[in-house]
């Protein structure tokens, strides 16, 4: 169905009498094949399997249409070769959209497919992601009022194509007419007989081909008509144009992905209060000393952000006022816990690094994410940067301590920067006397000859820490855009 061909039309259902504002379209297709080569293991030279084997069918505006048949029958191949998303194999027939070609943007438009493989939200509901899809593409008003089936067995073949009837009636008449078939029992499930009385063993059995009973039937003829009444444009349409490559724009696309994905977040307990609660405990401790304080911060910053790393959800905007929630509760209970300086600036600089550094962590994961074809790599990945963050964050090995060929990684890495801004914001400008190692100096002195951190790049510092999560952000946006690991 399409949503802006025609700015103003308007179509009248004729049995909800509903003005729809946008212009039904049927999708049809003839004589579809689609071929494969043969994997290299079966050593069959030029030789090609057929998937699909003489496809002819419509999936028509205001008609519920289900797509049946037994696993491997071809459904998903069908459904990937009708909306163009088969990357390999070689693919014949017509297939058209409102009785023109089909491109692959017009598909996009004017119809949504949901894929078998599709992953999606477990807190959203099936019709709020039906709601979804609407707003990005359609008005949610779709009558449907008729009910067709087309069934497919293995090899691709088209076995029924027709109306379902009151319950079912039409299907039931069609498969009892063959002669062999037994009959349905009373209440039994129509679909789960229609599968049964169709498989390969019953087949073999009456020694009949039901894909060829069919194209002998007048269902098939019915069709045919019907798909050659459909290949050709109706009086007075236009091919499918749009002005924009998407329906709605970036602001309204914005708005949506956000209403979803704050269900996402709001509907998972779970996965927000485990991580407002590590942050909690983490946040308790009482130890005064200057080398434990650096010490407690600095494993606090590598297991909420290993947390925060390693279990993820992609959304980039919603995480912000929960990370900022976290940040909070930390400074809430942490800062006052080991007496830091009582100071709006000093509070304001531990919760920026704080608030910062989680959202560093976060959308490096996201990152990860998307740079990686599976799972497993993404976790690889993650426990390797977490290694390297710890290493190189300067706490273990202080900076002026490492050897010249790496600290360039040093300088690179976030946690780092985190803890140059905590404990030069905190202690950079107390001259208060401490002994470490033997030898007495201030505080601002050891903490530039032992780390390396001066209270001029302060601003440096803060610069840093905004631009990580922008740049992980950023990184995790594009590639989701445009990386593609999935095989067809």
């Amino acid at each position: 169905m399409q949503d802006d061909q025609l700015q103003g039309a308007h179509t009248t259902s004729e049995v909800t009498r509903m003005v729809l504002p946008f212009v039904p379209v049927a999708l049809s297709f003839d004589n579809a094949h689609y071929f494969v080569d043969t994997p290299k293991k079966f050593q069959v030279p030029n030789k090609k399997l057929h998937l699909l084997q003489d496809i002819s069918g419509a999936f028509r505006p205001g008609v519920l249409t289900a797509l049946m048949g037994a696993s491997g029958a071809g459904k998903t191949t069908l459904m990937d070769v009708l909306s163009g998303r088969k990357t390999g194999g070689y693919i014949e027939g017509d297939i058209r959209v409102g009785g023109y070609p089909n491109g692959r943007e017009a598909y996009g438009r004017v119809f949504g497919y949901c894929e078998q493989t599709d992953v999606h939200s477990p807190q959203i509901t099936v019709k709020e992601s039906v709601m979804y899809s609407a707003w990005l593409r359609l008005p949610a008003e779709i009558p449907k009022h008729i009910r067709l089936i087309i069934l497919m067995k293995r090899g691709g073949k088209i076995i029924y194509s027709g109306e379902l009837g009151q319950n079912s009636c039409n299907l039931i008449e069609y498969f009892e007419g063959i002669p062999g078939v037994s009959k349905i029992k009373e209440n039994y499930n129509p679909a789960t007989w229609m599968l049964e009385v169709t498989n390969p063993s019953i087949e073999a059995e009456l020694r009949v081909d039901f894909a060829h009973l069919y194209k002998e039937s007048y269902l098939y003829q019915r069709n045919k008509k019907l798909v050659n009444e459909l290949r050709v444009p109706t009086q007075g349409s236009e091919e499918l144009h749009f002005t924009t490559h998407f329906s709605q724009n970036r602001w309204e696309q914005f708005k949506t992905c956000l209403w979803k994905q704050h269900l996402s977040y709001w509907r998972n307990p779970t996965y927000n209060l485990g991580r407002l609660i590590l942050a909690m405990v983490s946040s308790f401790d009482k130890d005064q000393d200057l080398f434990n304080i650096m010490g407690s911060v600095y494993v606090f910053m590598i297991s909420i952000g290993a947390s925060n790393l390693l279990s993820i959800l992609p959304v980039v905007i919603i995480e912000i006022p929960y990370i900022f929630l976290e940040a909070t509760l930390f400074l809430i209970i942490s800062y006052p816990a080991v007496n830091l300086y009582e100071s709006a600036y000093k509070v304001s600089w531990y919760f920026n690094d704080i608030f910062c550094t989680l959202l560093n962590y976060k959308y490096m994961g996201m990152a990860i994410a998307s740079l990686s074809s599976t799972y497993q790599m993404a976790s690889i990945c993650g426990s390797f940067c977490i290694t390297v963050v710890n290493l190189f964050s300067g706490f273990l090995i202080p900076q002026p301590m490492l050897p010249k060929w790496w600290v360039w990684f040093y300088w690179i890495i976030l946690t780092s920067w985190t803890l140059r801004g905590l404990f030069t914001s905190q202690y950079g400008d107390i001259n208060r006397e401490i002994i470490a190692f033997g030898k007495r100096k201030t505080i601002t002195a050891f903490l530039e000859s032992h780390y390396g951190f001066k209270r001029e790049d302060l601003l440096l510092t803060a610069i840093l820490l905004l631009a990580y999560p922008i740049f992980f952000a950023s990184i995790f946006i594009y590639f989701t855009a445009k990386l593609n690991f999935q095989k067809r």
